[in-house]
């Protein structure tokens, strides 16, 4: 069927498809970049707005979360920014890497296990701003 194909409409379909994808892709990123932060604010805004104190508890869970992410092995936290940070899929990881993707989900398993013992005295009140 290739003959029967309009090659400059096949074109254009796909430059627009791509374009739109890639910025769709660019705009969820940016999201993401500071989805963390979000999440733990929400976790401190109350009906009361957002105060001093909360201020104060917010910058230090920001910088418990630095630290944990600082602490983490090399490759483990090399495979969880590409994985939290940059979106990259588990397959493109292990290939950017020339590692197994098997190889990946161990040490994504690893960094969030680290993730929960480091951070688990915040956890109740992240889940209660959650609800």
């Amino acid at each position: 069927n290739r003959t029967q194909l309009d090659a400059d409409n096949m074109f254009q379909s796909y430059l627009f498809t791509a374009t739109r994808n890639g910025s769709l892709n660019e705009l969820k990123r940016q999201k993401n970049d500071n989805a963390y932060k979000s999440v733990l604010a929400a976790a401190y805004m109350n009906s009361n707005g957002f105060n001093d104190k909360d201020s104060l508890v917010l910058k230090e869970i920001e910088n418990k979360v630095e630290a944990v992410i600082d602490r983490l092995p090399p490759k483990c936290r090399e495979i969880f920014i590409l994985s939290r940070f940059e979106e990259k899929k588990y397959r493109e990881i292990a290939a950017e890497l020339n590692i197994s993707i098997k190889t990946v989900e161990t040490q994504m398993s690893r960094a969030l296990k680290i993730f929960r013992q480091e951070l688990k005295e915040f956890m109740p009140l992240v889940l209660l701003a959650l609800m």
